[in-house]
């Protein structure tokens, strides 16, 4: 794991971190977001969601969702995830 210090003293993570597992919670609107990370073996949950984006490769055509989250002790990560295809399409 890289981390830079920043004017704050706050750790930055590299942003390519990958992690072992994400867990993710669906609310009653059908969309979903990041719950908890496992690295190590531990679970660290997410404070909060700053941004949600989705980026579709020209090439591929796959979408994927890029979540910049703070977990619990403050600590920024950026979660990425590929959608399958009947996923990129809102449900009504």
């Amino acid at each position: 794991m890289k981390k830079e210090q920043v004017s704050g003293g706050q750790p930055v993570m590299d942003k390519k971190e990958k992690f072992e597992r994400v867990e993710f919670y669906a609310g009653g609107n059908g969309q979903e977001k990041p719950l908890a990370v496992y690295r190590a073996g531990e679970r660290h949950l997410i404070e909060k969601v700053i941004s949600k984006k989705r980026i579709m490769d020209s090439r591929t055509g796959r979408i994927k969702e890029v979540f910049e989250c703070q977990l619990a002790g403050g600590e920024k990560i950026e979660i990425e995830r590929e959608l399958e295809q009947d996923q990129s399409k809102p449900k009504r």
